[in-house]
């Protein structure tokens, strides 16, 4: 009866109400417009880029570091080549990366070159990679240590070193790159179990 006398209290004062947790802020969905970064302010695609760009760029690098700032051209950003108001060349070799391939590569839609050789990333390759097989001319990943499959859309990408990954290709499903089946990798030999001969 006590505890119920006493519960207009606990409403009525707010020190005696448990801390609400506060939102998290949004990031600025303009940060690379009107800046340094971005030149021509009416490059929407470019901007669209430069978001991308930093948005991944912490989960990619790990402990390396990378040049990309918003106080700089994107044009002079480690590893980025700009045409035609669009990103189509990421080219990071041996540059001491060694986080992991972020999916929101897969939003550079106009990537033509993506080479990571010789870093150190870890993880999976994410299935949104595939969606890039399309514009992606040249990809080269050798020299990681990658884990399981390798998304099977990237076979259409004419040059590539996919085959020296060692790893499987994933089955073509809708599914996440971890739950797919895997697959030959073209160019190696199937696995072939040898079963003894029982003689009766």
């Amino acid at each position: 009866p006590q505890a119920l006398f006493n519960l207009p209290n606990l409403i009525l004062n707010p020190r005696s109400l448990p801390a609400c947790p506060t939102a998290t802020p949004t990031p600025d969905p303009k940060k690379c417009a009107n800046t340094v970064a971005i030149p021509n302010p009416e490059s929407a695609s470019l901007i669209t880029d430069c978001e991308t760009l930093l948005g991944l760029k912490d989960t990619l690098r790990g402990s390396a570091s990378l040049n990309w700032s918003t106080s700089r051209l994107i044009s002079q950003w480690t590893g980025i080549t700009v045409s035609s108001s669009r990103v189509t060349e990421l080219d990071l070799r041996s540059k001491g990366l060694t986080g992991k391939l972020p999916t929101q590569l897969g939003s550079l839609s106009q990537l033509q070159v993506l080479d990571l050789t010789g870093n150190q990333l870890t993880g999976q390759i994410p299935s949104a990679l595939g969606t890039l097989s399309s514009t992606l001319q040249t990809l080269h990943l050798r020299g990681n240590q990658f884990s399981g499959c390798i998304p099977a859309a990237l076979r259409a990408v004419a040059t590539n070193d996919l085959a020296q990954l060692r790893l499987s290709f994933c089955a073509q499903t809708s599914g996440s790159a971890a739950d797919e089946d895997p697959e030959p990798v073209a160019g190696e030999s199937p696995t072939i179990l040898y079963l003894p001969i029982i003689q009766k």
